[in-house]
């Protein structure tokens, strides 16, 4: 049959590309329609997912470049628009959630930048959080620690711990000032002194006291408790079993008049040591020293003088200082004879003895010395009592030729330097 693009009827034609006839006649092809493409010319059927047709390419479907997708018709590309992107293919943009971030231009990717950026800063904030709250704990430590000193808190002292969780970045300067404060307190129990006034007025009715509830027996040193048995058996080195050889000893009445070896097996340590149960500050155990037992009834404070003594001393010998009531009894007591001065090793106490010779030609200059020296520090920690003591005039002249004086003012006992009880 003729038409009017075969005005003579001539064949059949397949239709062109991109169209389609599903029906018989000479009627023309068609154009599929948006989104679709020929099917054997036959027919049209929709474009895949993420792809388009137009009349500008009716025989494929082309699938959308990155950074675009089809429209609603399909038959074009849409660009992404926002903080959105697509890959080729794509049917729709996908969206690019924060902190990620859409890199312009032809790159069409949703970077990490902004996520890496965002985990920093995060970073950076929580470090400085973390390091204002350990500085703040850091100075809530240096409070507790003083309230704890201040109570003599000791246990809780020795147990308190700096622990990373808890301080952070600061957890080594909390240690350190942990450390320094437990330092700080042994360091004061080590340089305590017992005061004079404990022990010329009150030492002796103490010791009787606790003599009276311990048991005594007889060793080849004399009277002691079992403490100081077994400590002077340690000390001897001797290959006696204490255990076995303390029922042997003979028992006894406690010595009236004791040295200081049998006051300390009584009181500095055994059952009936002053100490024992009270918490220890240099180490936060139980038991603590003499010296520590007796600053929480301020009976001891920071040495200040040391009381030449030894071990063998008698009560009787060390209260003969209390006694003293005159400077006539003082300036006795500082009497100072070099000559016949002692020292742990005799080599070393000639060899004194000699240079003293050959440069004073005597002894005189030396014992005066040490005598005023020791006269004049002494009754500064002289108790001022009821009775003022008269006026007292220290020689200005030379020391070979200074005397002391022997006015008979009334000197109450020797008393310690520091009676303040709390630690600074």
């Amino acid at each position: 049959m003729a038409t009017e693009k075969y005005s003579q009827w001539e064949v059949c034609a397949p239709c062109e590309s991109g169209k389609f006839k599903h029906f018989s006649g000479n009627e023309e092809c068609s154009f599929c329609p948006d989104g679709h493409v020929p099917l054997n010319r036959t027919s049209c059927v929709p474009c895949a997912s993420g792809t388009v047709s137009s009349r500008d390419h009716p025989e494929t479907c082309t699938p959308c470049p990155e950074g675009s997708v089809p429209n609603r018709q399909t038959n074009t590309c849409e660009e992404c628009t926002g903080p959105t992107y697509a890959f080729e293919g794509d049917e729709s943009c996908r969206r690019c959630f924060f902190p990620a971030l859409i890199l312009t231009g032809d790159e069409n990717l949703c970077t990490p930048v902004y996520t890496v950026l965002f985990l920093f800063a995060s970073i950076l904030l929580a470090v400085f959080v973390l390091a204002i709250v350990g500085r703040l704990r850091v100075e809530c430590l240096k409070r507790r620690l003083k309230k704890l000193v201040a109570a003599r808190n000791w246990k809780d002292l020795h147990t308190t711990q700096a622990r990373p969780l808890e301080y952070g970045l600061w957890q080594r300067r909390a240690c350190k000032l942990l450390a320094l404060r437990k330092a700080e307190v042994k360091s004061r129990s080590l340089q305590l002194g017992v005061s004079l006034d404990y022990v010329f007025g009150k030492l002796e009715n103490i010791y009787k006291e606790k003599a009276q509830q311990a048991e005594w027996r007889v060793d080849v040193w004399g009277p002691t408790t079992r403490s100081g048995f077994f400590v002077r058996v340690r000390s001897s080195g001797d290959a006696v079993d204490p255990e076995s050889a303390w029922p042997t000893l003979s028992i006894c009445d406690h010595p009236e008049d004791p040295n200081f070896h049998q006051v300390a097996a009584l009181l500095a340590y055994g059952p009936w040591a002053l100490g024992k149960g009270l918490c220890c500050p240099r180490d936060g155990l139980a038991d603590c020293s003499l010296v520590d037992a007796l600053e929480t009834e301020c009976n001891s404070a920071k040495a200040t003088w040391f009381l030449s003594w030894v071990w063998n001393y008698k009560f009787t010998t060390v209260l003969k200082v209390g006694a003293i009531e005159t400077l006539e009894d003082l300036t006795q007591q500082c009497r100072v004879d070099a000559e016949k001065a002692k020292a742990s090793v005799q080599a070393d106490a000639d060899a004194i003895k000699e240079r003293i010779q050959k440069e004073h030609q005597s002894f005189e200059y030396v014992n005066k010395t040490v005598e005023q020296a020791l006269w004049c520090e002494v009754t500064k920690f002289l108790e001022q009592s009821q009775q003022e003591p008269e006026e007292i005039e220290l020689s200005t002249q030379t020391p070979q030729d200074s005397d002391l004086s022997t006015s008979s003012a009334p000197v109450s006992a020797m008393l310690s330097a520091d009676s303040q009880c709390s630690l600074q």
